[in-house]
């Protein structure tokens, strides 16, 4: 049976209309040595680290426009630990480029309620312990 093309293009304006985009993107992490984590790597460096820093990859997580990175920096001749924790939390604009929306450095912790502020960002770009640090928070509040 022949489906009149109108009607064809009707069914995939209406399913294309009401898919959620945020979940027709499943989360991922980039491969180690592919383009995309290097650059991501490479703009969280830029933003507190000198050029002589690498990091050693904890979490890295993205989902639609969001990515969640947690690393330890190291000397890249050396590999000697800075001793610190980095997080960071990055969007990629609508040219296609990533760019660092908050950078923690020495430990502190990337939660969600910092940044749910009118934006939907998906859970799955926060670390685990980011998560447990949330659910601590309210069920401890101050």
């Amino acid at each position: 049976m022949k489906i009149p093309r109108q009607l064809f293009l009707l069914g995939i304006s209406t399913v294309m209309l009401f898919s959620d985009p945020l979940q027709a993107q499943e989360a991922y992490t980039p491969k180690p040595g592919s383009a995309e984590r290097k650059q991501i790597s490479d703009l969280v460096r830029e933003k507190g680290f000198s050029s002589s820093v690498e990091f050693v990859i904890k979490f890295l997580r993205i989902e639609g426009n969001w990515a969640g990175f947690e690393g330890l920096p190291q000397e890249r001749s050396t590999k000697e630990s800075l001793e610190t924790t980095c997080t960071a939390l990055l969007f990629k604009g609508s040219d296609g480029k990533w760019a660092v929306r908050t950078l923690n450095i020495h430990g502190d912790v990337l939660t969600p309620k910092e940044f749910t502020q009118g934006e939907l960002i998906p859970l799955s770009v926060f670390p685990d312990n980011s998560l447990k640090a949330e659910l601590y928070q309210r069920e401890n509040p101050e």
